[in-house]
């Protein structure tokens, strides 16, 4: 799929997102130049959203302090990309062009943040279930 001519989408409100996407397709406008605005303004969305839990991290003292590393990248200067939306080619190659960086999503991606909250819920059960089991 090509784009010729990326539409952007302003709108944060998926309502409006919606509207001005309806607005493109009654102009007569690709869906891949759609598609790409769409791309474009998630990625921006999530560049920006990285950047400020990468200060956040750094203000905590758990930062890099390697200049040559991309704001995004973890210790191991990799970046991943995890979630259902990563299965879309078109939204890897938009963060990557942010980001600058290339970008790994893992096989399975759609299922990682399922496992997190699974083991995540796991994790406060089994913490609820040491308290309440306390001799008093």
């Amino acid at each position: 799929m090509e784009s010729e001519n990326s539409q952007p989408i302003s709108s944060v409100c998926a309502v409006l997102a919606e509207s001005e996407i309806i607005n493109h397709v009654s102009t007569g406008v690709s869906i891949e130049d759609i598609l790409h605005g769409i791309y474009d303004s998630l990625a921006d969305r999530a560049t920006l959203l990285m950047k400020r839990v990468e200060v956040r991290w750094r203000i905590a003292g758990q930062g890099q302090t390697d200049g040559d590393k991309s704001e995004s990248q973890n210790s191991s200067g990799e970046t991943m990309f995890i979630g259902g939306v990563a299965t879309q080619r078109g939204m890897v190659r938009a963060l990557e062009e942010r980001l600058r960086a290339k970008v790994e999503v893992p096989a399975d991606c759609q299922y990682v943040c399922a496992l997190g909250a699974a083991l995540l819920g796991l994790r406060r059960l089994q913490s609820s279930n040491a308290r309440s089991i306390r001799p008093k």
